[in-house]
């Protein structure tokens, strides 16, 4: 967008706060004039500090470039957090040139010469050119290029020499190591036998509990309210990344409170052929058949087992029984149950081997330059997931061919990072105790930038499709970041308790979603089978470079 002053804006984004956007307005129109405002002096010095207060502001995704031609001054970077893709590619030789982009190009296209060579911009700040002191008539070679490259730095409050202008969206976490009186006892019978606290347990459990409600649903609005509605009557307007797991099942019961009623919602749950698990299923009923048979032969009977007729690893439709599709059912069966009025459309996206090997190519294109295994196996997963094309089961069981439509998908990513759910959490509370515990949360936080959401960006955006993260709204991440660690895990309790207990807590307490209070974490990967299908890929690990096809 050329702005009235001559500025020209490139937009990547929502925008969720900081501006005013009215509804039914365009958030890049908003940011042009503000931008045009803030840089409309002419005092240069000036202009650049305007530029960043306006950018500092901004709540939500974004990846932004902005050429201000009367000071020669070339802005770009990414949100704090780094929710949007943006790739740069400093030239080999004096005669290419500097390059930004959302996504690199493919071997295959007109700009195949500049298919290699690729960096994501670090979420670390925002970046500038200055060139009005270079000849434009002469190229410049990339030490000279680096030169005038001037990095502006988030301000985290960490180094007390950087007097940033950019501010970062939410404070550090509570580091507090509770005291043994502000902690629940662990001698109560429900405890004990393995479910949930009582809130009453822990001191401020409720009050926090509401706080998250609170941010959370404001979150969830926000990220449904600007959504257009829907051309065709009766057609969804959302889509949720759906594995029937904590995090996800949380964001559907919020989505029922804002969309329209009786409105569809598509719960999108993928999962993936994996011949190597197959081949290991088969040895395992082959295994236990052998034995069966041997038993039975000791006893002198002439039967045979009777496991042959019952087992189904090698049927068509039990090949995508996969732990998230299990759990997925039993997700929709829970929602629906809690929330009759809305039509919870269970999307299951099944993906053959052969067609998943298809796609590899091109999902490796998407998400370079990152380039490993995990990598592969998480974006294939996002790819296919996001795409939407399964099928639904209607009411008498009849499977009907289905694709999803709509443009907006809501991810529970973020939720593990801030609220302790990974397993190196448990392992860190284990050896070093709360101290430990806190200082991994705080160092997760910290890496959310560097990790893989500009990939999931390219990934998504592959289908003319948006994903939207509520869990990451700054106001979830800066009122979570001021609740004690105690109230929001307790690794003193078992597995699929004591982790991302606050969550846990809401979705027992506020929305009646008893068992998924319960479902411990699983990674899409591994939920969705997406990784190691090949056989003799078991030794293989996630980190691996992968091998060009």
């Amino acid at each position: 967008m050329i702005g009235d002053s001559g500025n020209i804006l490139c937009f990547n984004g929502e925008l969720f706060g900081g501006l005013d956007v009215p509804m039914q307005s365009n958030d890049t129109t908003v940011l042009s004039r503000a931008l045009d405002a803030a840089t409309s002096c002419n005092d240069n010095a000036a202009n650049e500090i305007g530029f960043l207060k306006v950018v500092s502001s901004l709540q939500g995704p974004w990846a932004i470039v902005y050429f201000y031609p009367e000071a020669k001054r070339l802005f770009f970077g990414r949100d704090f957090l780094g929710r949007r893709s943006l790739l740069w590619r400093f030239p080999a030789s004096p005669d290419e040139p500097f390059l930004i982009a959302s996504v690199s190009p493919t071997e295959g296209s007109d700009a195949a010469q500049f298919a290699t060579g690729w960096e994501e911009v670090p979420a670390d700040g925002i970046y500038s050119f200055d060139f009005s002191s270079i000849d434009p008539n002469v190229a410049l070679d990339l030490t000279q290029l680096r030169s005038i490259l001037i990095h502006h730095p988030w301000g985290t409050g960490l180094d007390p020499t950087i007097d940033s202008i950019l501010k970062a969206p939410f404070d550090r976490i509570d580091a507090t190591v509770p005291e043994s009186s502000v902690l629940m006892p662990l001698d109560q019978s429900d405890i004990s036998a393995g479910s949930l606290p009582s809130l009453s347990l822990a001191p401020g459990m409720s009050s926090a509990v509401s706080e998250l409600e609170q941010v959370l649903a404001d979150a969830v609005r926000l990220r449904l309210e600007s959504i257009p509605s829907p051309t065709a009557a009766g057609a969804p307007r959302l889509a949720i990344l759906f594995s029937g797991g904590l995090d996800c099942i949380c964001l559907a019961a919020l989505a029922d409170r804002f969309l329209p009623p009786g409105e569809p919602c598509d719960l999108l749950n993928v999962a993936f052929q994996n011949p190597r698990r197959q081949q290991a299923l088969e040895n395992q009923r082959k295994d236990k058949t052998k034995k069966g048979n041997s038993s039975l032969a000791e006893a002198g009977s002439g039967t045979s087992s009777r496991g042959d007729s019952n087992d189904t690893a090698g049927s068509a439709s039990a090949q995508y029984d996969v732990p998230d599709r299990l759990t997925g059912r039993a997700g929709v069966v829970e929602l629906t149950a809690r929330y009759p009025n809305r039509p919870w459309q269970f999307v299951e996206i099944d993906v053959p081997y052969e067609e998943a090997v298809a796609a590899r190519g091109h999902v490796m294109a998407l998400m370079k330059p990152l380039n490993t295994e995990m990598d592969l196996s998480i974006a294939i997963a996002f790819w296919f997931a996001s795409r939407g094309r399964g099928h639904i089961t209607s009411q008498d069981g009849t499977l009907l061919p289905y694709e999803s439509t709509p443009k907006v998908l809501l991810s529970g990513l973020g939720a593990d990072e801030q609220l302790a759910g990974y397993s190196r959490h448990r392992g860190a509370f284990e050896q070093r105790g709360w101290e430990g515990l806190i200082r991994e949360v705080q160092l997760d936080i910290d890496r959310i930038s560097s990790r893989n959401l500009g990939r999931d960006d390219r990934i998504v955006s592959d289908h003319g499709k948006e994903i939207r993260f509520p869990y990451l709204s700054e106001r979830v991440i800066s009122t979570l970041n001021a609740i004690p660690m105690h109230l929001k895990a307790d690794m003193r309790l078992p597995r699929g308790i004591g982790e991302k207990l606050l969550l846990r807590q809401l979705c027992r307490e506020r929305f009646g979603l008893h068992r998924a209070s319960r479902e411990p974490k699983r990674a899409v990967q591994f939920g969705a089978r997406s990784a190691k299908m090949e056989m003799g890929t078991r030794s293989i690990r996630g980190g691996d470079t992968l091998k060009a096809d």
